[in-house]
């Protein structure tokens, strides 16, 4: 087998192991505070069970399987937003923004800088909840 068969197979391997969270995450949760603490702990989580992976995504150029594993995260990431998002209508670039704070760089800094993954999401949750209490404010005001 070659050397990309090999990440191909390791990239299956993860994949099947390690699945990203989904929708039934939020299975009878109904506050947006309960919606974005529990989205920012499992996506947190999902990285803390993968320690490697910041490292072997900035490793995906040429290498089609890391690619295509990254990309379904990133994808998976965003849906995994818009579910937790879904009920309180908000405007689509927000729910990207919430994506974006939850990528595995930002999780990397705050664990790097001594933040347990528990404690790197509770403070993402908070600024995902200020940034949207924000917006209603605005739009409230409108």
């Amino acid at each position: 087998p070659t050397y990309q068969d090999a990440v191909f197979a390791c990239s299956q391997h993860v994949a099947a192991t390690i699945p990203f969270p989904t929708a039934d995450t939020f299975a009878g949760l109904s506050t947006l505070d309960e919606r974005v603490r529990r989205l920012a702990r499992e996506t947190f989580g999902f990285y803390e069970r993968l320690p490697a992976y910041e490292r072997i995504r900035s490793e995906r150029w040429g290498m089609p399987p890391i690619q295509a594993h990254v990309e379904r995260e990133e994808n998976d990431r965003l849906a995994l937003a818009r579910e937790a998002l879904r009920p309180f209508k908000v405007k689509p670039r927000l729910v990207e923004a919430c994506a974006v704070l939850l990528d595995v760089a930002v999780y990397g800094a705050f664990t790097r800088n001594g933040l347990t993954p528990a404690k790197a999401a509770e403070e993402v949750s908070g600024f995902i909840l200020a940034r949207l209490a924000a917006e209603a404010s605005r739009a409230a005001s409108r």
